[in-house]
């Protein structure tokens, strides 16, 4: 009922089609991530509290190597989950063409046109634009995407090592912690890197599922300029 009180004219708008369209085709699997996620997200942080709170009993500064790695990760995985949405956005025009010619020319409805006419050559034309259009997003919009991700890769990594060197120069070098506690705090450390990690995923997809269902909510708080 909303698509049909919108005026006309946005339809012939690319930004306002493009946004209908993911729209229209991405809501409902979005919102049900993102309430399956919510879900998941309550349970998990309480655990990663209780983990966080021995932890810091045990040793407050480990608190400090687990907490630094992680703000910077969040804030890499929040750059990136815009960047892929902006990428997912430039392509959906293109990816639509494409899949509208690669149709049209398959379909035996349209065999005759295509051989008594010049309707081929105009179709293969736009697949080749769009292919190149999408080669132009990827090498653009898709290579921060991928810079991000790595960036992200390196801080994962390090996190793991940076927290077991320091405990090491704890029990080894200023023999401030036993040996005994060195193995409990090592283990809780393990289950907080695996517990962070996982709130990190849970809260950077409902991000990006949220960018995509502002598209339905931008759709949805359309008033048409014409009275209907």
């Amino acid at each position: 009922a909303k698509a049909a009180d919108v005026d006309l004219a946005c339809y012939e708008n690319t930004e306002f089609y493009t946004r209908y369209t993911r729209a229209a085709s991405e809501t409902g699997g979005r919102i049900a991530s993102i309430l399956d996620n919510m879900t998941s997200c309550f349970g998990s942080l309480f655990s990663t509290i209780l983990i966080l709170i021995t932890i810091f009993a045990l040793d407050p500064l480990a608190v400090v190597f687990l907490i630094f790695p992680i703000v910077l990760s969040l804030m890499v995985r929040t750059r990136r989950n815009k960047a892929r949405y902006r990428l997912e956005m430039a392509n959906t025009d293109p990816v639509r063409q494409k899949d509208y010619v690669h149709r049209t020319i398959y379909l035996e409805s349209y065999a005759k046109e295509q051989r008594l006419t010049n309707i081929f050559h105009v179709l293969t034309g736009y697949y080749a634009r769009s292919i190149n259009q999408l080669c132009h997003n990827y090498r653009t919009l898709g290579r921060r995407v991928g810079a991000y991700r790595a960036l992200d890769m390196v801080l994962s990594i390090a996190q793991w090592p940076l927290v077991i060197i320091y405990a090491g120069y704890r029990v080894l070098i200023s023999q401030t912690i036993s040996a005994g506690i060195f193995v409990v705090l090592v283990n809780a450390i393990n289950q907080m890197v695996h517990s962070l990690e996982y709130l990190m995923h849970l809260f950077t997809t409902m991000q990006q599922d949220g960018m995509f269902v502002q598209n339905f909510r931008d759709f949805m708080d359309y008033e048409p300029k014409i009275a209907q």
